[in-house]
């Protein structure tokens, strides 16, 4: 039987003894009261931890979506900026190739060409020694160039060699001893049909003076279209340097670029490992509490059927 306080009513009020004391019942019921709204408090301050903790982890998650995200467009990204540099490489390797077939034909090698082939490599360190080789290397072809040039400027003298040979002919003609122009006339007066002999003669000897500056013009004609060639030679070698100074400046660029996007690919990473860590613990979180839930639920229906008991046992007693 369970044990029934005894109570007192004085006009409005009434008195219960308990713990050897007489108390207001309404007092008693205010601390009962108070303890049922604490236990609703702290039941709703835990659903609605336990809320946050839920949109928290979902933001976190959001985050590590859009975070994966980013990394396959860097990926791809990083993949692209390679093949550029593979079909890069291969042009270099075209241009080389086709330096040794100009330098063999033209039989003048130069010490700081050769250095171009080590652009292959990619080596951080060596890519400034690289680009000074090339800068010394257009240097030398510049001055080969200012060289070459001078060439076209005799070609022109060539023709005043015409004009001081071309009067040889005519002081044979003109101031010839009187010996040889009385020869003449005797021979034209006793000998007529010899004048075609003579005039054959005179005609060589013309065109002997006349065929030594064709041969001479010929062979300037030559030495300018080889000059020409070479300088055409020498003129398509400072193009291709420069586009290959300009491409190596370039490629440092996108090495610089791909380093930056490297580095931020290892700080996206941590922070993932980080956010993976922070969710893992989220989730253990969440598990005690969906834990500690299942065990206060159990209790709160184990409370229910003992006050169902109590009630359904204080009814007959009453009775």
């Amino acid at each position: 039987m369970d044990y029934i306080p005894p109570r007192v009513k004085l006009s409005d009020d009434t008195f219960i003894f308990l713990d050897g004391k007489w108390v207001n019942e309404t007092c008693v019921q205010s601390a009962f009261s108070s303890s049922a709204e604490a236990h609703k408090k702290h039941s709703n301050k835990k659903i609605h931890n336990d809320w946050t903790l839920w949109e928290e982890n979902k933001a976190l998650w959001e985050e590590n979506k859009a975070l994966r995200m980013e990394n396959r467009v860097l990926r791809e990204e990083n993949k692209a900026l390679q093949c550029l540099r593979m079909e890069n490489k291969g042009i270099q390797v075209i241009y080389d190739d086709s330096l040794q077939q100009v330098l063999q034909q033209e039989n003048k090698p130069l010490a700081a060409l050769p250095v171009l082939a080590g652009v292959q490599e990619g080596i951080e360190n060596k890519a400034l020694q690289l680009i000074h080789d090339e800068k010394k290397a257009l240097q030398l072809f510049r001055e080969k160039n200012l060289a070459l040039k001078v060439f076209p400027e005799e070609k022109k003298r060539s023709p005043v060699l015409q004009h001081e040979n071309q009067p040889a002919p005519l002081l044979g003609k003109e101031d010839a001893p009187p010996q040889d122009t009385k020869k003449a006339v005797i021979l034209e007066t006793n000998n007529k049909p010899a004048l075609p002999e003579e005039e054959k003669t005179l005609q060589e000897d013309q065109e002997e003076p006349n065929t030594l500056p064709r041969k001479e013009m010929k062979k300037t004609s030559m030495l300018a279209c080889e000059e020409k060639e070479a300088l055409e030679a020498v003129q398509k070698l400072n193009q291709t340097v420069l586009y290959l100074l300009k491409e190596n400046r370039v490629l440092l660029e996108e090495k610089e670029e791909l380093q930056a996007v490297q580095g931020g690919n290892k700080i996206l990473w941590e922070e993932n490992n980080k956010l993976k860590l922070q969710q893992s613990a989220i989730k253990n979180a969440i598990s005690k509490i969906m834990a500690q839930m299942g065990l206060l639920q159990e209790e709160l229906n184990s409370f229910a059927l003992t006050q169902e008991a109590e009630t359904g046992i204080k009814k007959p007693d009453s009775c």
